[in-house]
């Protein structure tokens, strides 16, 4: 594991860039530092990385998806999801309370976003039991980041996404004046419009009490 780090350290101070790290920065309103290393490149050194050093069983994914979110430069934890994501198989059970853990820490959207979409509803997915105690535990944590999870887990489900759930969740957080909640829910309504514009339509004239941001958001496809 020490060699994987260092041979990812290796690449991304050689990449570091002070001009654009204080523009990305910026961007996220100074809550993290950064390296000052775009998409692209950073795709390109975890492609670099993969080829050196794949793994290939979770217990190895948990201790490098660990130890890359204890760095401080936010290019680290970036590369933990673009390698999460080439690792759904090794995702079981007990993955979501790893992930829960993940989503509360060092939290932004830039992070929990891609954590909810691409690995939660992954593993909520394949393990569907698992899901009605999740939600029923987020919802009621009062994290708003595990709230906006709940929120926008389905976003990859396409028309399979359970719309009950979502209008029920989104109902259930309507009292919220916190932004990335209300465009969590608005978000979730203009991805399932995409498929059902007709019942996005009909919930959001339904409940005229949503938020200006979820309606307009929800709306963009309707």
């Amino acid at each position: 594991m020490e060699e994987m780090i260092q041979s990812l350290e290796i690449a991304l101070e050689s990449s570091r860039n002070p001009g654009k790290a204080e523009q990305m920065k910026a961007y996220m309103k100074d809550h993290f530092i950064f390296y000052g290393i775009q998409s692209p490149l950073r795709r390109e050194i975890t492609s670099h990385f993969w080829k050196s050093y794949k793994i290939t069983d979770g217990k190895t994914l948990v201790a490098f998806v660990t130890a890359c979110w204890e760095k401080g430069e936010r290019e680290w934890q970036y590369i933990t999801l673009d390698v999460m994501a080439k690792c759904k198989k090794y995702f079981d059970e007990d993955s979501i309370i790893f992930v829960e853990r993940l989503i509360t820490q060092k939290s932004w959207w830039d992070t929990v976003d891609g954590l909810a979409s691409k690995v939660v509803g992954h593993v909520l997915l394949k393990y569907p039991d698992l899901r009605d105690d999740c939600i029923d535990r987020w919802m009621a944590s009062g994290n708003i980041w595990l709230q906006r999870t709940c929120l926008i887990f389905q976003l990859k489900y396409r028309e399979k996404a359970d719309f009950e759930l979502m209008k029920t969740l989104i109902l259930d957080l309507k009292e919220s004046r916190e932004f990335f909640i209300q465009k969590g829910a608005g978000w979730a309504l203009r991805q399932y419009s995409k498929f059902r514009p007709d019942l996005v339509r009909s919930f959001i004239e339904s409940n005229p009490d949503l938020s200006g941001l979820t309606k307009r958001e929800g709306l963009k496809y309707c």
